[in-house]
């Protein structure tokens, strides 16, 4: 299954192409959306720091819904200083 590698290969150039693509695609699945978006939001602040995973954090935060995204953004506002340095 794909789900483990998420992460990992959210933090690679052709992997988050792949991941973003899934992202979009069950954007209307509850179901699957609620797991990537929380998988997405566990691992929030390291993606923001890769290179790559950070392209598919503005993604999610770009096509999903303010309701859906909270908790990434409090992660992210949490930390907003911290992640400037």
């Amino acid at each position: 299954m794909i789900k483990p590698s998420i992460v990992q290969l959210s933090q690679h150039n052709q992997g988050v192409r792949i991941v973003k693509s899934l992202v979009s695609k069950f954007i209307d699945d509850q179901k699957i959306s609620q797991e990537l978006l929380e998988m997405i939001e566990t691992w929030t602040e390291m993606l923001i720091q890769s290179d790559y995973g950070n392209y598919l954090v503005k993604h999610v935060l770009d096509i999903y819904k303010h309701e859906k995204t909270k908790k990434i953004l409090n992660k992210i506002l949490a930390r907003v200083i911290a992640f400037s340095i």
